[in-house]
């Protein structure tokens, strides 16, 4: 959606400067927003910088399921085959092979002291 509305932006001739004031947005905001970094537009805030650029919400989104559908995606699943997910236990999770591979380390403080 972002690439239609900077497609718009840039076909309007109106600066992120002007978007950002007549959007109520702070420039940095709207710089965000157009390189696709930071967290996601809400949208709350496509819905107004459309607005700005004279567009509707409904077109923007009928724009994107058009785009998806001439590559052969399937809007549904924002372009991305779906793919079960294998179950897994929490001991199986990428996250827990470090206490696997030192799963040793400290038993010997659980041995029988002996004096």
């Amino acid at each position: 959606m972002i690439d239609i509305l900077a497609a718009r932006q840039k076909a309007a001739g109106v600066s992120q400067r002007r978007l950002a004031r007549e959007a109520g947005m702070s420039l940095n905001r709207v710089g965000i927003i157009f390189r696709a970094e930071g967290p996601a537009p809400t949208v709350g805030e496509l819905a107004v910088i459309a607005e700005v650029l004279e567009l509707q919400s409904s077109e923007i989104i009928r724009e994107a399921e058009r785009r998806l559908r001439s590559r052969g995606a399937d809007p549904q699943t924002h372009g991305a085959q779906a793919q079960p997910r294998a179950a897994r236990t929490v001991g199986d999770r990428p996250e827990h092979a470090a206490s696997r591979q030192w799963g040793d380390v400290g038993e010997e403080s659980q041995l029988p002291h002996q004096e």
